[in-house]
């Protein structure tokens, strides 16, 4: 029983939640991706377009970056859109507008890659339906597993394999 419980302890550790980003600071050859989710606002799905837009702090001169809009979650299916920042100014916010109506569902994500230097960045995403908008809602950033955890997990599937081991004897 011990065992049992150890196992979906550590399972449940490992299905970290993602966190909403305020800010993220990327470095060149850095990246980040930002999930929307936009099925509990109101209006809801099915929009007419959604829009993100990209917050960034900080640029100077030479800084550079760029934004990639997949329709799906977690970066899926075919890159559609793309927002090329280049440096000056200190804040810059770019747009993109769904005109082929592939993120209606509410469901997206969007990739910002710093290219040269460093800079603050964050988004958020909103969807239009019959010209009522919803609000901005940020963007979320999947968690990663830290290498405890995944030691973890690998102990209480360990843990499991006993316990069915002891069972079947």
């Amino acid at each position: 029983m011990k065992s049992k419980l150890l196992g979906l302890l550590a399972i449940g550790l490992l299905a970290g939640q993602a966190h909403v980003a305020s800010a993220v600071t990327l470095s060149a050859g850095q990246s980040v991706l930002f999930n929307f989710n936009l099925t509990g606002s109101t209006p809801s799905p099915i929009f007419d377009s959604a829009t993100y837009r990209i917050s960034i702090a900080n640029l100077e001169a030479g800084d550079a970056g760029i934004g990639l809009c997949y329709p799906e979650p977690n970066a899926g299916g075919l890159a559609r859109g793309n927002s090329c920042f280049p440096s000056p100014p200190s804040t810059d916010i770019q747009y993109f507008d769904d005109a082929e109506h592939l993120f209606s569902d509410g469901l997206f994500s969007l990739v910002i890659s710093a290219t040269q230097g460093s800079f603050d960045v964050s988004a958020c995403a909103f969807g239009t339906k019959a010209g009522v908008s919803t609000g901005c809602i940020p963007g979320t950033v999947p968690s990663v597993p830290e290498p405890g955890t995944l030691a973890l997990l690998g102990l209480g599937l360990a843990a499991l394999g006993l316990s069915r081991r002891r069972r079947a004897n």
